[in-house]
């Protein structure tokens, strides 16, 4: 059997794409924004887990900027819809580094009820933050997450400069 290279896979793989768009435009923009809003979910969730297990991180956030408890609910009910999602549709769930993040996650969504967002997390709410991050597979600052600043500028996602 012939060996592809990335390259060629990926080729393929937007071939497919594009002719999956132009015959079915309808179930290509479903499918489009549906992995919007999974990947806007996820992105939501991993960047969260760090600011609340890094109290001078959380900190140094802007005071004006926060979501709402609705927001913050729903961001998590979102993430644990899709928990449920893979746990039915994966076969081995130890290898899926979001689904070792349930048992925390569930925690923090309780937790997250009562609190009032602010730029001080109290400390159950920073420990299943560690914890989550410690299931998933994130590895603690060499500083230690309590003095952790947060991500250096060239480590943020975004444009630079």
């Amino acid at each position: 059997m012939p060996q592809h290279t990335d390259e060629e896979q990926w080729r393929a793989a937007l071939e497919a794409a594009h002719e999956f768009a132009t015959k079915e435009p309808e179930r290509w923009k479903a499918s489009w924004n549906e992995l919007n809003d999974v990947m806007g979910t996820l992105f939501g969730v991993l960047n969260l887990m760090p600011a609340f297990a890094a109290p001078r991180y959380l900190a140094r956030g802007n005071p004006d900027v926060r979501p709402t408890p609705e927001q913050l609910l729903g961001l998590f009910d979102k993430y644990i819809s899709l928990l449920d999602y893979w746990k039915r549709t994966t076969t081995n769930i130890q290898d899926h580094e979001f689904l070792r993040t349930e048992e925390a996650t569930r925690r923090l969504r309780a937790l997250l009820e009562t609190w009032e967002w602010s730029l001080e997390a109290p400390a159950p709410i920073v420990q299943v933050a560690r914890d989550w991050l410690a299931a998933y597979g994130a590895r603690e600052p060499a500083e230690g997450w309590d003095q952790w600043l947060g991500p250096e500028e060239d480590e943020r996602p975004g444009p630079k400069g």
